[in-house]
């Protein structure tokens, strides 16, 4: 299947459209970092993870900081979201990019 080709939702068989189609790119397990100096630090957030955001004496370290923040954020909603899971509720695996 082409990137240009619009996906089905098995369940409710509604066209989707992909993501080029959108004018959007592939989606990856790779984020934006935007880093700013601060004084003596460097400041780094992702807008595509809302409240993931870190900071180090080096650009280096506060790309590592931010990559921590955004796995945590994860982690975070990932827990939050099995909490309370109906017992028939299947659980699956979806690879996107």
């Amino acid at each position: 299947m082409t990137d240009s080709a619009a996906f089905t939702c098995d369940s409710a068989k509604l066209p989707i459209a992909s993501l080029s189609q959108l004018g959007m790119p592939p989606m990856s397990n790779t984020f934006t970092a935007i880093l700013e100096r601060d004084g003596d630090w460097y400041v780094a957030y992702c807008p595509e993870v809302p409240g993931a955001n870190g900071q180090g004496r080096s650009k280096q370290e506060a790309r590592a900081s931010l990559a921590e923040a955004i796995e945590l954020i994860f982690l975070d909603r990932r827990e939050d979201a099995f909490r309370g899971l109906p017992e028939d509720a299947e659980r699956d695996t979806v690879a996107v990019g």
